[in-house]
């Protein structure tokens, strides 16, 4: 087999192929008399057909089947040998013919395009990035501290209701009655409504129009206890009679409640160390959004910097040949993602550079470490914080079990030691911001 290539371009190459009969023909010689050892053919002995039956039945499969092998082993060899960077994969020269397998002869040329990648050399040290500061206010402080502490709370009873009351009670309207419903004040529509079931106590009766207090069918059906198709059907006002008051309480404060935060080993024994430890928690989730608006304008900016050029016909190419049998790939949705994901090929360009020249290898600790993060994070979504790594690694490596999932990590995993080194790296223009103000940061 013999491969040359012609450069058209910078980044546009065309390579030709040369292959003999010599390069696949032992390998369909071997497949056909795997083929006769196995074949179960009517009047012979399972492998005892004649040679040339097994032939004629399977031999123009097992000819396609190796020559294409032997094809795409000799693209990627020369692809690997030569270090070449490539967009996608070889596509057929265009206007090449299809070879015609039915008339192999002892040479077969073939023609190829390929892509390169355009080469990058980032200067981090010349980009400069603002970071924001996120300002803890004393309000935000307690939101969080709030947050934290009604995921621990329970429900208990209560003399008075107010607007986060749960209400039970028994419902009357002329000949219906219902024994025991429940409802929460808060999800009341009707304002007036809602001020009647604020301030009772267990025993009062409350006449109230409960069409207007829920709006959703669904909702009313449900405290009413019918079918929702009944619903126009049913009285507008009930008599309804206090039975029960109660509410989600928060935990007191103290030893007890923060083991169950955060372990029974927890240090944290006075209320001064738990507010310490949420001003630190918050200061944390703030770092985390600091440093994903980081991300994106580090992207921005990189992207900026480098001027690339891309195989633009050629990439046309390759995701039409792709997509050829994705019926959602209409040419105007083609035509609004195509500019897309020439900017997400930007931006892998780059980025692969950066990892290239800071020699960021995806070692199976770096992986592992970026999986336990993940597990973390998913915990803390619930309210479970302060995990060890010992409690983490299950769910760790489960995710890395499943294929998917551990492409997911791999590219997050790369992605963000390549924004940490970046991090260290670029000039960095701190500036100080309320919390209020980053968000709308990203309305922007």
């Amino acid at each position: 087999m013999n491969i040359s290539a012609e450069n058209i371009d910078a980044l546009n190459v065309v390579l030709t192929m040369t292959i003999s009969k010599s390069d696949y023909q032992s390998n369909v010689e071997q497949q056909l008399k795997e083929a006769r050892k196995n074949a179960v053919v009517p009047g012979f002995r399972k492998g005892h057909a004649p040679a040339g039956m097994i032939n004629k039945m399977y031999g123009g499969q097992v000819l396609a089947q190796e020559f294409n092998r032997a094809v795409e082993t000799g693209l990627k060899n020369h692809i690997i040998d030569n270090k070449l960077e490539i967009f996608g994969e070889p596509l057929p020269h265009e206007g090449e013919q299809p070879v015609d397998l039915d008339n192999l002869q002892e040479e077969t040329t073939m023609k190829f395009d390929i892509a390169l990648r355009p080469a990058v050399d980032v200067d981090l040290a010349k980009v400069k990035v603002t970071y924001y500061d996120i300002e803890i206010s004393d309000e935000d402080l307690q939101g969080f501290k709030t947050s934290k502490l009604a995921r621990y709370s329970k429900r208990a009873d209560v003399e008075v209701s107010t607007e986060e009351s749960m209400i039970t009670a028994s419902l009357k309207a002329d000949d219906f009655s219902k024994e025991s419903t429940l409802f929460a004040v808060k999800n009341i529509n009707d304002t007036k409504v809602k001020k009647q079931f604020i301030g009772v106590k267990v025993g009062d009766t409350v006449k109230a129009n409960l069409k207007k207090a829920f709006e959703n069918k669904a909702e009313l059906a449900y405290v009413l206890g019918i079918e929702e198709a009944k619903v126009d059907e049913a009285a507008d006002k009930y008599e309804v009679t206090i039975s029960g008051i109660s509410e989600y309480v928060n935990p007191e404060l103290n030893e007890e409640t923060f083991k169950l935060m955060y372990g029974e080993s927890t240090d944290i024994k006075t209320v001064e160390a738990f507010e310490a430890k949420c001003k630190e928690e918050f200061a944390a989730l703030l770092e985390n959004d600091s440093r994903y608006k980081f991300s994106l304008d580090l992207r921005k900016e990189l992207t900026k910097a480098c001027d690339i050029a891309l195989p633009e016909a050629f990439l046309r190419r390759w995701i039409e040949i792709v997509n050829r049998d994705n019926a959602k790939m209409t040419p105007e949705v083609f035509e609004t993602e195509f500019p897309r994901f020439l900017e997400d090929l930007k931006w892998q360009t780059i980025s692969n550079s950066v990892v290239k020249k800071a020699g960021i290898e995806l070692t199976p600790e770096l992986l592992q470490k970026f999986a336990l993060k993940v597990a973390r994070a998913q915990y803390e979504r619930y309210g479970l914080t302060g995990l060890t790594d010992e409690v983490l690694m299950p769910m760790a490596q489960n995710m890395l079990k499943e294929q998917e999932q551990r492409e997911r990590l791999i590219e997050g995993a790369v992605s963000e030691a390549m924004t940490e080194y970046a991090f260290n790296n670029v000039k960095l223009a701190h500036k100080g911001i309320s919390r209020d103000k980053f968000t709308k940061l990203f309305e922007e």
